[in-house]
């Protein structure tokens, strides 16, 4: 019965909450494959809620780091489009266009 209600709820957030948001799931995004809540769905209907608690955490660890590496290409991408070189006496160096606002090319 708990098993049930869990997954009914699970449906419930993927149905109506989850379009919602405005993201999607770090982990379905970075890898393509099922989302956290599809991932406890079909875990809570397998093996129980108890058993399920442990992998179940563990999705959320890979979702975590999917995360972090996500925002981290985005940092990457973010640097490379804001980078520029400048010039001084002794040559050319990269620097972000924050820093530098007026920026001459190198010759």
């Amino acid at each position: 019965m708990l098993n049930n209600a869990l997954i009914q709820m699970i449906i419930f957030y993927q149905k109506y909450i989850s379009p919602h948001k405005g993201y999607c799931c770090a982990y379905r995004a970075y890898s393509g494959n099922a989302s956290c809540s599809e991932y406890a769905k079909i875990a809570i209907k397998k093996n129980g809620f108890i058993k399920a608690i442990p992998s179940i955490k563990k999705q959320f660890l890979k979702c975590k780091i999917a995360f972090e590496k996500i925002e981290k290409k985005k940092k990457e991408k973010d640097m490379k489009e804001n980078a520029a070189d400048v010039c001084f006496i002794n040559g050319c160096v990269s620097a972000s266009l924050e820093t530098f606002t007026s920026i001459k090319s190198c010759t």
